[in-house]
């Protein structure tokens, strides 16, 4: 193991993420197992429970697999009188919409859609990102 101080189910998992993160197309659990090195029977529990917890989506079949969750990015404008600006100086925030994010009164988002968001917010590099935890339509 290159990391000896994670746990081994932890560096498994990331060698998981890491095949998926690397594929152009779905990948089936015997070629994910093959690829990360992992007895088969272990990466299908791997899979298993990345897929309970989001990170990862399946379809069943000769033609399934697994591949990664993405989550939804999208710009935000925010008011140039909100309380974001006036502490920030930003009229813009990256919104990142994770699995999980509850949507309130609406059931997508689309471009121009006004939403209110709650999450938790992040400074990047000067660049400001919010991890959605909650939109609700106005």
């Amino acid at each position: 193991m290159l990391c000896p101080e994670l746990p081994p189910r932890i560096y498994e998992s990331l060698k998981t993420l890491c095949c998926l993160a690397a594929a152009n197309r779905p990948l089936q659990a015997h070629e994910i197992a093959v690829a990360a090195s992992l007895p088969p029977a272990q990466t299908a529990k791997i899979l298993q429970q990345m897929a309970w917890a989001g990170f990862v989506e399946s379809r069943r079949g000769a033609k399934g697999g697994f591949w990664l969750q993405k989550p939804a990015t999208f710009m935000l404008t925010v008011a140039a009188d909100s309380a974001f600006t006036t502490l920030t100086g930003s009229t813009t925030v990256t919104v990142f919409q994770q699995p999980g994010t509850e949507l309130w009164g609406m059931t997508t988002i689309t471009n121009g859609s006004t939403v209110h968001a709650r999450g938790l917010l992040f400074l990047d590099a000067g660049t400001y990102k919010l991890v959605a935890g909650r939109m609700m339509a106005p």
